[in-house]
């Protein structure tokens, strides 16, 4: 049983480990390019950005979900199934590239596509680092590609202009995107390949529920960068990273063990889902101490007691429904989670646009999306009891 134990604690350290990685890294990129910058470069930086994200919620199709269930359902038919849908994607990146070449310059499109063909390869193995826990491969890769963007940068932070970031910023996803690759080709299956187009049907509430959780998590700063203030962009922005980071702590933990936990009974479930709350009375507050310190010293932002209590109501709903959400899962009843997220989705666009336009400030926003968190969790705590 220790051994058990220890062997499951070792999985999640190392998939937060992964995930808290990439986290830091982002939120390290958007540090070095206001301090070694502007807060108005990356103001600017995230308009590509915000768009960047949209177009890999459409290509990814919710292609990570589907595939951890069908592994843990079928387990023998792992390659075969991950190169079909990997195939089948591909057309939807060609689609973007359309997109870019329409609707912005020339001399930026191709790195636009090559940022997306590199997230594309990154996002597709995801779901194979998650079930087979190659989690120390996915950390050397992070790392590896990092230094890259690093180094990149201080070549060219001299003459930083966002044609230069959207460069180099472009060259670390294709990088990132082609080390992936190269570690995972084994997982390819050539013989007898069979694509199946009807996947897109299949997956379609998969694809809602990604997508509509993605948008409820970002509506917030796609308000805030259509008011075309980037100084106040940029700090939400950086500050929403945050947040959804510490929101995703109980994903990191339940990602190693999913498929365990579509095989456990209600009880188990039930008290997996109390000790994650306990968790999180603990570790929120000791995660908000430290983004106020990140923000204090790095960011010369001094934000009011007041915005770190809101984000403690903002945060933790999401250590309460995250457990709901699987075992709507379990009993495959993703439409009403995708109803629910459509739900919340309309809420958090709607209470932030009437907050900012009555203040355009950064608690208004984030009072929006706090309100909103609060009534999801009512919303997934009576569904669940049904």
């Amino acid at each position: 049983m220790n051994l058990k134990i220890s062997f499951r604690l070792k999985q999640i350290s190392f998939n937060t480990l992964r995930q808290g990685t990439i986290s830091l890294f982002g939120i390290v990129t958007s540090i070095i390019v206001v301090n070694f910058s502007s807060k108005a470069l990356w103001g600017e930086f995230v308009y590509f950005l915000l768009y960047i994200l949209f177009s890999q919620q459409i290509i990814n199709w919710g292609n990570r979900e589907y595939l951890i269930r069908f592994f843990s359902e079928n387990p023998y038919k792992i390659k075969e199934v991950f190169t079909s849908i990997f195939f089948v994607r591909f057309p939807l990146l060609f689609f973007f590239l359309i997109i870019d070449v329409s609707f912005f310059n020339t001399n930026l499109c191709i790195y636009l596509f090559l940022w997306q063909l590199g997230l594309f390869l990154t996002n597709s193995y995801e779901a194979i680092v998650i079930y087979e826990k190659k989690f120390i491969r996915s950390i050397y890769i992070e790392i590896l590609s990092f230094i890259f963007f690093i180094i990149s940068f201080f070549i060219w932070s001299k003459h930083l202009r966002i044609k230069q970031l959207l460069i180099i910023y472009s060259l670390y996803q294709i990088a990132r995107g082609l080390l992936y690759f190269a570690t995972f080709r084994n997982n390819f299956h050539f013989k007898k390949q069979q694509l199946d187009f009807y996947f897109y049907k299949k997956n379609i509430w998969f694809f809602f529920l990604s997508f509509l959780g993605f948008f409820v998590s970002k509506v917030d700063v796609y308000i805030i960068e259509s008011f075309n203030n980037r100084v106040l962009t940029t700090d939400y922005q950086i500050m929403n990273t945050f947040f959804i980071f510490i929101m995703s702590i109980p994903m990191y933990i339940f990602n190693p063990f999913i498929k365990n936990i579509y095989r456990n009974n209600t009880s188990v479930i039930l008290k997996f889902k109390k000790n994650i709350i306990l968790i999180g009375l603990i570790i929120i507050p000791l995660c908000l101490i430290c983004v106020c310190l990140l923000q204090v010293l790095f960011l010369q932002n001094n934000f009011h007691f007041k915005t770190y209590i809101l984000a403690f109501f903002y945060i933790i709903p999401s250590f309460i429904y995250g457990i709901e959400i699987l075992q709507l899962f379990r009993q495959h009843k993703e439409k009403k989670v995708v109803i629910i997220l459509f739900i919340g989705a309309l809420l958090t666009s709607t209470l932030t646009f009437l907050f900012l336009k009555n203040n355009l400030e950064f608690d208004n926003a984030l009072l929006g999306s706090t309100i909103a968190q609060i009534l999801l969790l009512f919303l997934f705590s009576v569904t669940q009891k049904k």
